[in-house]
């Protein structure tokens, strides 16, 4: 075997155990994956690797983690996924809901702000503007926003100095008793509603 094909089959090797898959996604039109839209026919399921971008335009999206974490995308959101000591989702636009089974260790980086939700678990993240992430929990689940994003997934939000601002609505409480926490960075001065 000459010394070329040796290193072609050594680079392939490394590149697809490199690119291990950490979820699968399930879309169709309406949806590009890498910025490239992906294919109207064909087999619904695509793997994830780290890094990987999603975005929906008019079609909602599915995407399985490994370890049983599903989250449904709806449309006009832009996700990428990290992968370090956990499956980390960076939120830039749009709004995913969970379901989180016991064991996940996954979490949200959105605005820069971890929002790591208790196992198990069920909720939403929605971004509604530049400056204000909402969490809906669907019960009495702890939510945490404080301390950095994993995996370096907490990137400046794209063109905004502001300070971006969580609001956590544990729905079933809050339908019970109208409460709403508002949790904002340490050196915000506006006022914390509880």
């Amino acid at each position: 075997m000459s010394t070329r094909l040796c290193g072609l089959i050594l680079f392939l090797a490394t590149a697809i155990f490199a690119a291990q898959p950490i979820a699968t996604l399930t879309a169709g039109p309406g949806v590009t994956l890498n910025g490239k839209s992906l294919q109207a026919t064909g087999a619904p399921n695509w793997p994830l690797s780290a890094k990987d971008e999603i975005v929906t335009t008019s079609a909602p999206a599915a995407i399985t983690l490994s370890d049983g974490t599903v989250l449904n995308l709806q449309p006009n959101t832009r996700v990428v996924l990290f992968q370090c000591d956990r499956c980390v989702v960076q939120l830039f636009t749009g709004s995913v809901s969970w379901r989180k089974p016991a064991g996940s260790a996954f979490e949200f980086c959105a605005l820069g702000r971890p929002v790591r939700p208790e196992t198990p678990s069920e909720g939403t993240v929605t971004i509604e503007h530049e400056e204000r992430v909402v969490v809906q929990a669907a019960g009495n689940e702890q939510l945490i926003s404080a301390g950095q994003c994993a995996c370096n997934a907490g990137a400046a939000w794209a063109g905004s100095s502001k300070k971006a601002k969580i609001a956590i609505v544990a729905v079933a409480a809050a339908a019970a008793t109208g409460v709403t926490i508002a949790v904002t960075r340490s050196d915000d001065k506006s006022p914390t509603t509880r």
